[in-house]
């Protein structure tokens, strides 16, 4: 069994048995220079990061971060940098990404930029070292210098105008340089580590325009900042994706992303966005019926659709002066409903009730409010219905939504779809939840003899 197989073994085996909320469920493997594997379960929190850092006490030869749908990714900028600062030979270690035509193996020292990686502190330089003991003879040819300089005065007049004008030209291109800075607004790596600074909603992943790739102001950048109407955004290089610490779902080397609602540098792409929450959001219902014990859970998405069709007309052919006989005319208004069965499981109901986590519901009181009865264990809950309007967890209002597509017009980004009307439709949706738990017979009950 080669090391990468070791390494997704160790991982399957880990997120088979964790608990944690899969959209946040991550492992990191891996194996020392002794051959030891092992794994740990990461949570995307500093704390988790922490932890893991301080379990690596040997140096590292292979290492791979797996979500939970099975696809290897870089792990987080803290984990790289931590693991090269704690051991100069883990950057030999092999990273295991996934490339364009599969699994490709990297060394962790590439996968950091050389300017994050820091310096060894050198020792300060020795002044006295430094101390010069000037002789007499220095002094005789610095009286000699002094002479020539007074001779040379006259030439010397007009060197100095000539600098003054090439003064007020190095003011004039550094004017045109601030000024190409401001139309251009180059990223660079450090800025993404400088105190205040936060990811827009959206990302955009491209290559640089002829401007940008010209500019000696860009030379070195990761890519570039815009603004359209109300939206920031953020326009990334390709091939600066893994010094970031943006993990993207999925990945394409040219794409239109927004954050997802629920978790830090999560970015989903703008195509399959309303989709992914749509899942996401269901599947945390589902876990939460899982957690707390239920024995059956339902979840339906209710749309109102409307539509008007003529109910009558009537116009006068010989109307008179008076009107009398004028125009009269009628709309009726119709209300159709289509019903989907998002979710319907059936759980034992054996197991004792925990606190799930909570990423899209965690501001809804009526789920907070379940929770705490289910683990309150006075007066059990035995069923339950909650109807929501949808969009209220959704990422994406309808106003954002036509923001969106008006940046991307102007970006000439092409979409299989129109956000906007995706907006609309979860507008026009309510959730119904229905959750039951298994009856528990009163502790005074007594069985026949």
């Amino acid at each position: 069994m080669d090391t990468f197989e070791s390494l997704m073994d160790a991982a399957g085996a880990l997120l088979r048995e964790s608990r944690t909320d899969p959209h946040s469920r991550q492992v990191l493997a891996v194996q020392t220079q002794s051959g030891a594997v092992s794994a740990f379960e990461n949570d995307l929190s500093a704390d988790a990061e922490a932890r893991f850092l301080s379990a690596q006490k040997e140096p590292l030869s292979a290492l791979l971060c797996l979500w939970a749908n099975g696809k290897p990714d870089v792990p987080s900028i803290r984990i790289r940098e931590g693991l090269l600062r704690a051991n100069p030979k883990n950057a030999e270690a092999a990273v295991y990404l996934q490339g364009e035509e599969g699994i490709v193996k990297r060394r962790l020292a590439e996968t950091v930029a050389p300017r994050r990686l820091g310096s060894i502190k050198e020792a300060p330089p020795d002044r006295e070292k430094e101390k010069r003991i000037i002789s007499k003879k220095e002094l005789l040819d610095w009286a000699d210098n002094l002479r020539q300089t007074t001779r040379e005065a006259a030439a010397g007049a007009a060197s100095f105008v000539k600098e003054k004008r090439d003064a007020v030209s190095e003011r004039s291109i550094e004017r045109r340089l601030e000024n190409e800075r401001k139309a251009l607004k180059p990223v660079f790596l450090e800025d993404l580590a400088a105190a205040g600074f936060r990811f827009p909603p959206m990302i955009c992943i491209e290559d640089p325009d002829e401007k940008h790739m010209k500019s000696v102001v860009c030379k070195g950048s990761i890519g570039f900042q815009s603004r359209e109407d109300d939206l920031q955004i953020l326009h990334l290089y390709p091939e600066s994706l893994d010094q970031t610490g943006v993990s993207f779902f999925p990945r394409k080397e040219k794409a239109a992303y927004f954050a997802d609602n629920s978790s830090a540098n999560f970015y989903v792409n703008l195509e399959e966005y309303f989709e992914f929450q749509k899942k996401a959001r269901i599947d945390e219902l589902e876990q939460i019926a899982f957690c707390l014990g239920a024995i059956h859970v339902e979840a339906r998405l209710i749309e109102q659709e409307r539509s008007q069709s003529e109910e009558k007309k009537k116009v006068g052919l010989k109307a008179p002066k008076s009107n009398k006989a004028g125009v009269e005319s009628g709309m009726e208004t119709r209300e159709a409903f289509k019903a989907e069965v998002a979710l319907s499981t059936d759980f034992a109901g054996n197991n004792a009730p925990w606190r799930p986590v909570l990423r899209y519901f965690n501001n809804e009181a009526s789920i907070l409010s379940l929770i705490d009865m289910r683990l309150n264990g006075e007066n059990t809950i035995k069923s339950k219905t909650y109807s929501w309007d949808f969009s209220r967890s959704s990422g994406i209002q309808k106003r954002t939504a036509a923001n969106i597509e008006n940046a991307l017009k102007k970006m000439k980004y092409g979409m299989n779809l129109s956000l906007v009307e995706k907006a609309s439709e979860e507008k026009r949706t309510m959730l119904k939840y229905t959750i039951r738990f298994k009856a528990e017979k009163p502790e005074t009950e007594q069985e026949n003899p």
